[in-house]
């Protein structure tokens, strides 16, 4: 199921900067606005926390299908190759409310014209710990992923299990984002761990999608564990006034 999502993987598409509001004195709430052009899959992640994560609650009821019901908008789970459908007039044909997790990469295909191309996802800053099983040369060696948080993190952070770089084979672990297609490489603790290959600073960053090819001979697992919320709404403070 992830090698059928590869091939997009340098799809440029626009992710909206965050707006964060603050709510109740313990809770920061925001939004990030998604650019979804029709006749294009563009990749998403949820930063915010996920507590009915049913489609209709995440994605909305903004979307639609053709007349005679044969062709109708899509989201597709990357990491798992869940997949709904929207029909007009009866929502999504997936109810399941654990269809959207956190760290995991959707796919949304816009098939119908009528349907707004701005996609809003709203919710709370209160990042989740998860675990992900990522791919090893076993199984292909490329995995989705993607952090459940609204600010970026540098992925020397993340606790990947990394494999050391050889040089002369050109095997590297490297990580992709699906939104812009910048890439970066895992060169070794002694080069600074993960370096982008254009030379820019490289967050893995909300809302976006990402891929990790790894070296490893088999595959791993990967637990996500945020920093503290207060990091975040300390960093946030001065922009919210």
């Amino acid at each position: 199921v992830m090698k059928k999502f590869i091939l997009p993987l340098l799809l440029i598409l626009t992710v909206g900067m965050l707006a964060a509001v603050e709510s109740e004195p313990s809770e920061v709430v925001g939004y990030f606005k998604i650019s979804v052009p029709v006749d294009a899959w563009t990749p998403v992640s949820i930063p915010f926390q996920i507590v009915d994560g049913t489609v209709l609650n995440i994605f909305g009821g903004n979307w639609a299908c053709n007349a005679d019901y044969t062709i109708a908008d899509q989201v597709v789970d990357a990491y798992n190759g869940a997949t709904t459908y929207y029909y007009t007039g009866y929502d999504w044909d997936n109810t399941d409310p654990l269809f959207t997790q956190p760290g995991h990469v959707y796919w949304i295909n816009r098939t119908q014209s009528q349907s707004d191309t701005n996609m809003f996802l709203l919710g709370k800053v209160s990042p989740q710990s998860f675990t992900l099983s990522m791919a090893g040369q076993d199984l292909g060696g490329w995995s989705p992923f993607a952090i459940n948080d609204a600010a970026g993190v540098d992925p020397n952070n993340l606790n990947f299990i990394v494999t050391e770089p050889n040089w002369d084979t050109s095997a590297i672990d490297r990580i992709v984002c699906s939104n812009d297609g910048r890439t970066a490489e895992y060169w070794g603790a002694e080069y600074g761990g993960w370096n982008a290959l254009d030379g820019l600073p490289f967050l893995i960053e909300p809302a976006k999608a990402y891929y990790y090819y790894s070296n490893q001979n088999s595959s791993w697992n990967w637990t996500y564990n945020p920093l503290p919320t207060k990091s975040f709404l300390n960093s946030q403070s001065k922009k919210v006034k």
